[in-house]
């Protein structure tokens, strides 16, 4: 899962398609992981997080 960020070439397109990404867009993107950081910061836990974006 996380051989891709030691990829040098995965890293470049990554970079090249967060560029393409408008920045109101890219500012809801960044509140949401702030949002997913904090609930993990104040205990939500593993067995809650494991189910965020599922019914």
């Amino acid at each position: 899962m996380f051989d891709a960020m030691m990829d040098v070439e995965m890293m470049r397109i990554a970079q090249e398609q967060l560029k393409r990404i408008p920045p109101q867009e890219l500012a809801k993107i960044q509140q949401q992981v702030i949002l997913m950081h904090t609930h993990v910061e104040i205990g939500v836990g593993g067995e809650q997080l494991g189910r965020l974006g599922r019914p």
